[in-house]
């Protein structure tokens, strides 16, 4: 059987406003998760620049994301929020 490692992906929001990728394309991940630590909203998206609005996923205080069981998107993972500093939790594995 294979073993899965888990990739943390802990970070703060560098710059307020501008989008920055936590995650690059990675063809073998089979879960993601990724909770806002902060009082500002955090959207993230695959595959291209968050933004704060549609089509990203928007996250507000304490929120968890889990990818779903049936499957996991591959595709880099960008996040943007307002706030500069703001904390999150992230990985996948």
């Amino acid at each position: 059987s294979a073993t899965l490692t888990t990739l943390n992906l802990d970070k703060t929001i560098t710059a307020g406003g501008t989008a920055q990728t936590i995650a690059a394309e990675n063809v073998y991940r089979r879960g993601f998760w990724i909770q806002n630590l902060g009082s500002s909203p955090i959207y993230f998206r695959f595959g291209a620049d968050a933004v704060a609005s549609q089509p990203s996923f928007r996250l507000d205080a304490g929120m968890l994301y889990e990818s779903p069981a049936t499957g996991c998107p591959l595709a880099s993972i960008s996040i943007i929020c307002a706030t500069t500093g703001q904390e999150f939790s992230a990985g996948e594995f």
